[in-house]
């Protein structure tokens, strides 16, 4: 007798199959990728490990996980050499169950790429100063920085080391503003941040002028009118019209109020920098020390600002070794004829009265750290000293002894605040990230 059909008789030990894949193309740095696994018949909280490995080349990470008809490995990208190449690839290898399956796709983890210096020009802001009135404030002169404090406005004094409260009320004094740009170039290349900074240098002369008191000598010189004057040996002369000759002064030069007038060469002439009308009666004399004030300057620029910070992507989550996500910051300045980052004037000068400022560079100052704070405030440094500097105005901060006090010394990481905000800026549009960063 025939048997009864009583149907296919289901499988015991069904086939165990395993897939996995990355669930995303590309990477850098600090993303959250994961190897995602598919799975038939597994068991409930399987363990499985996951490898995740260079392209042939030794694993990078070892994961662990559970599950059962899928597997979800998470891992943070790290470890990714800035001095390594542009890109690399990274295979991902599922272990479960004694099914071993790789990933078809690669993913593709990118460094932060090479890119050319580009033109970065930020306007800065000193917060208000004023002038102070000798007859109407107790004495005082000069320009001072002030700042608000509650409801009083105050100013700092140098003899006490304190802000102190504005001897009138602030609507009697006239408020401005110092401003200037911080213009640079920034790039990267492999584990550098680049600075190229292009200085235009240009000679200038410091000329002097006078005017005369028309009242009877000796109180005054008999005379109207203005000239130009200068020191020739222990007399001061003025430059006669008339006669076409230097003439020694009426009276002492304490007796007046001098004047400047910066003077570049044209031709064989020397005409006002600012004001083309005006011309010195006679030749300056060629500054001697031109060439060895240049390379002075430019040594010193380096030696401040070159090479002695980093940058860092903040909390990545690599491991400690130099060229994980940091880049060393490093300046290039060098002399330009052409239009530049910006213009200075080195200026010869009878005597040595002359300050220094961002664009005149005074020959005759002994301290080539002038340069290299002058060049702090191109990088968007502020000035850290009193009275009558541009502080900060976010914290007013003083400090003597930094290359943004009075006495030109040390850099800190936060005279590159400007260069930190413009590398963020940069890195995070070149990479598509929300990175934040720190310099050290």
């Amino acid at each position: 007798m025939a048997g009864k059909n009583v149907g296919a008789i289901k499988n015991p030990c069904p086939k165990k199959l395993l897939k996995v894949v990355w669930n995303k193309k590309d990477a850098y740095c600090d993303d959250k990728v994961s190897l995602y696994g598919t799975a038939k018949h597994f068991e409930p909280n399987t363990p499985a490990t996951a490898y995740i490995a260079q392209e042939d080349a030794f694993p990078v990470a070892k994961l662990n996980g559970t599950g059962q008809n899928t597997f979800n490995i998470p891992w943070t990208v790290k470890d990714v050499r800035t001095t390594g190449p542009l890109t690399y690839k990274l295979t991902g290898t599922l272990e479960a169950e004694g099914q071993t399956v790789e990933t078809k796709k690669l993913l593709v983890v990118h460094r932060v790429p090479d890119k050319a210096p580009e033109a970065v020009n930020r306007n800065m802001k000193s917060p208000p100063v004023i002038t102070f009135n000798s007859a109407h404030d107790g004495g005082l002169t000069g320009d001072a920085t002030i700042k608000k404090d509650g409801k009083d406005w105050k100013y700092y004094d140098t003899t006490t080391s304190a802000w102190t409260v504005l001897p009138r009320k602030i609507n009697q004094y006239k408020q401005y503003y110092y401003g200037w740009n911080a213009k640079f170039k920034l790039g990267i290349d492999k584990d550098k941040i680049k600075i190229a900074l292009d200085i235009q240098i240009q000679k200038a002369w410091l000329g002097k002028w006078v005017n005369f008191s028309s009242a009877a000598p000796p109180a005054g010189d008999g005379m109207k009118g203005w000239a130009y004057v200068k020191e020739d040996g222990p007399d001061w002369k003025y430059w006669d019209t008339k006669s076409k000759a230097w003439t020694v002064l009426p009276r002492s030069i304490a007796s007046y109020t001098e004047k400047d007038v910066v003077f570049t060469k044209k031709g064989t002439n020397f005409v006002g920098r600012d004001n083309a009308s005006k011309k010195w009666p006679e030749a300056f004399p060629e500054p001697a020390n031109y060439e060895q004030k240049k390379t002075d300057w430019l040594n010193c620029i380096h030696k401040v600002w070159d090479n002695k910070f980093v940058l860092e992507h903040k909390n990545c989550p690599s491991g400690a070794f130099k060229d994980y996500c940091k880049w060393d910051v490093r300046l290039e300045g060098k002399w330009v004829d052409k239009s530049g980052d910006r213009k200075v004037y080195a200026v010869w000068e009878q005597g040595s009265s002359g300050r220094s400022d961002a664009s005149n560079w005074y020959l005759s100052d002994t301290r080539d750290t002038t340069a290299a704070h002058e060049t702090g405030h191109l990088l968007g440094a502020y000035d850290e000293y009193a009275p009558d500097g541009a502080l900060d105005p976010a914290t007013y901060k003083i400090e003597d002894n930094s290359i943004m006090g009075s006495l030109h010394k040390d850099a800190h990481p936060r005279h590159l605040d400007i260069l930190l905000k413009q590398a963020k800026s940069k890195i995070n549009q070149w990479t598509t990230r929300n990175w934040d960063f720190e310099i050290k």
